[in-house]
């Protein structure tokens, strides 16, 4: 996806924040960010996020609303992204991710900027509105991060809630397979269709927290993937497995995907035997991207509800 390699391919060298914990005045605390050390309010209150689903999403599913956010334009109007399950009609729109307003930030009397290292170049106009902090979800692993979310907001309590939920479903998956859960291979992957690629998803973001949790058997082609190389269909028999994931962001309500069906229409992908055994499954987008423990957790009832399912063909590759 375009915003992931812009992010990834940034080379961000930045740190003005840098202050010593005796500069921080009462009612502050100094925080260590990516960005260096800032000082933050004890307990912010009104917090503008400067993406939706990398630093709105994080704090909102901790019980924290933003009092303005970042997101897209649809159809002259907004959207934000992977918010399905929180009310954001309170939140602001404050310009895209991309271009945020510093007019639109400014008249909203933030206490608190939260960005990711792609802001780091508009920092320094930024904290002329108030103190910004940079969290990184994606160089580091998620989990670490979410932990840096909750820690600026207060609710580590509320975290690690989700963290032992998320822990905890993965261990009934791993009950109920017993055995089979190492003999099941499982591939992962996501379609570029202007490139005419596909990419293995590296175990980053959500995928990292899953796999983290399930410790999935994977094929020899997506073992210690670190980025998200495109790679061509000539090669997609490498990613054969006993249970193909296919990600994809075009849904509908009945559970169809135009692109699930073009994926499928292709010869290669026909002539996997993963495919002729029927076990090509989707994975909904919106159920899985973005830096959050219950995005996690959608993404593995789904792998889960695939993986669990009587009667699988676990014999199509050789663990």
């Amino acid at each position: 996806m375009l915003d992931r390699a812009i992010v990834f391919g940034a080379i961000l060298i930045f740190s003005p924040f840098h202050v010593s914990a005796q500069e921080c005045g009462d009612g502050q605390r100094l925080f260590t960010h990516f960005g260096g050390q800032t000082c933050i309010p004890d307990d912010p209150q009104r917090i503008v996020t400067l993406h939706d689903q990398n630093a709105m999403l994080p704090i909102m599913e901790l019980g924290v609303a933003p009092v303005g956010s970042t997101g897209d334009i649809v159809d002259g109007g907004h959207a934000y992204n992977r918010m399905q399950d929180h009310d954001t009609s309170d939140v602001a729109f404050v310009g895209t991710w991309r271009e945020p307003s510093f007019e639109d930030i400014a008249a909203l009397n933030p206490d608190l900027i939260l960005g990711m290292p792609f802001h780091a170049n508009q920092a320094d106009t930024f904290s002329a509105i108030a103190p910004v902090v940079l969290i990184d979800p994606f160089d580091q692993p998620l989990d670490e991060a979410l932990m840096q979310f909750a820690e600026l907001v207060n609710k580590t309590d509320r975290a690690e809630d989700l963290q032992a939920e998320l822990q905890a479903k993965a261990d009934a998956t791993r009950d109920r397979l017993g055995p089979l859960l190492e003999n099941t291979t499982i591939s992962i992957i996501e379609v570029n269709e202007q490139s005419g690629t596909f990419t293995p998803i590296p175990p980053a973001q959500s995928l990292f927290l899953i796999t983290k949790a399930l410790q999935p058997t994977r094929p020899e082609a997506e073992r210690n993937l670190n980025d998200w190389e495109g790679r061509s269909f000539e090669n997609i028999l490498a990613h054969n497995a006993d249970v193909l994931f296919h990600i994809v962001s075009d849904v509908g309500g009945d559970g169809s995907s135009n692109q699930h069906d073009e994926f499928l229409a292709r010869p290669t992908v026909q002539a996997l035997p993963v495919t002729q055994a029927g076990q090509v499954f989707i994975i909904d987008a919106q159920r899985f991207f973005g830096s959050s423990w219950r995005q996690a957790m959608h993404g593995l009832d789904q792998i889960s509800a695939a993986m669990t399912q009587d009667g699988l063909d676990r014999d199509i590759v050789v663990e």
